[in-house]
């Protein structure tokens, strides 16, 4: 898959979690024991307060994908942790979790689903730099820390759509800070100068290469004609001798 964020942040982002949300849905539907369908629904940059202001009851955890600077901060909706707590510890009422503060084995299993899309991601950012390795870092189940953070930044928001058993309907949120996607975009107008100037290279010593052809033809042409020169007046020396 040839993607170019640095021109194309947005489509190509898109493109990149489209696949990723694939990948998470037959992951989550074997974690889960349910039908689970995901798509990428959302992808455009927004101020994180924005975002906060629309969004209240999340469940935050901060992924790091180094070598690249910057973070992601991925919000769970609180409805959206409940269900898959509920499956996952076999609850009969998703109702008994869902107006409490997650507990610490119920946060432990929450980290299952967690540290899918962590591996997930890993796959995905791969194939735009072969070093990146998702890693989980923290789970803010009050999402004080990390909702601060937001406040204070724009982020790249993508919004996968998720449907489990079609009884829940919900966006799982990945919020890519402003300097993951600059350090991100400037590494990729890196890399395509590269690749510009090694195609130039190449084409500069093909032209070469066809310059000297072009000597080596042209001084052959003229030794040819210059021996057919004299083959023709040795001829004709022949002839009137005769």
């Amino acid at each position: 898959m040839n993607l170019n964020l640095a021109d194309n942040l947005i489509e190509d982002s898109w493109q990149l979690h489209q696949q990723l949300a694939e990948r998470l849905s037959n992951s989550v539907s074997e974690l889960l024991g349910l039908d689970t369908t995901m798509s990428c629904a959302i992808v455009e940059r927004i101020d994180g307060c924005d975002f906060l202001d629309e969004n209240i009851e999340i469940v935050f955890c901060q992924i790091g994908l180094p070598p690249i600077q910057g973070e992601l901060i991925l919000a769970i909706p609180r409805r959206l942790s409940f269900w898959i707590v509920s499956q996952l510890l076999n609850y009969s009422d998703v109702e008994e979790i869902g107006n409490r503060d997650l507990t610490k084995v119920e946060q432990i299993s929450l980290m299952q689903f967690v540290n899918l899309i962590v591996v997930n991601l890993s796959e995905e950012w791969q194939q735009i730099n072969s070093e990146i390795h998702a890693r989980f870092d923290t789970l803010d189940v009050m999402g004080d820390e990390l909702a601060s953070r937001l406040q204070t930044c724009e982020v790249m928001l993508v919004g996968i759509e998720t449907i489990i058993s079609q009884n829940i309907i919900e966006n799982l949120w990945l919020c890519y800070t402003e300097d993951f996607v600059l350090t991100i975009q400037t590494e990729q107008e890196r890399k395509r100068e590269e690749l510009d100037r090694q195609s130039r290279l190449r084409g500069d010593v093909r032209q070469d290469l066809v310059s000297t052809l072009e000597i080596v033809l042209e001084s052959y042409t003229t030794r040819i004609e210059s021996r057919l020169d004299q083959l023709e007046a040795k001829l004709d020396r022949v002839i009137q001798d005769g």
